[in-house]
């Protein structure tokens, strides 16, 4: 699987693209089909808060 923090990024020439998964998404549904990741997915999420706190225009999508 390919995901991004945030779901961050996309291809700028694939007009209406909705971007990348985000990563806490992805951990979120595995987890909840019972997949063990050995993620934090409490520090990805608080990894991408201060992402998008850091960076401006990244705006609140995830």
């Amino acid at each position: 699987f390919d995901a991004a923090a945030g779901g961050l990024g996309g291809c700028p020439f694939a007009p209406g693209a909705p971007g990348n998964l985000a990563t806490e998404r992805l951990l979120a549904l595995l987890a909840g089909l019972g997949i063990e990741t050995g993620v934090d997915r409490e520090a990805v999420v608080a990894a991408v808060t201060e992402l998008r706190q850091s960076v401006p225009g990244i705006g609140a999508r995830a």
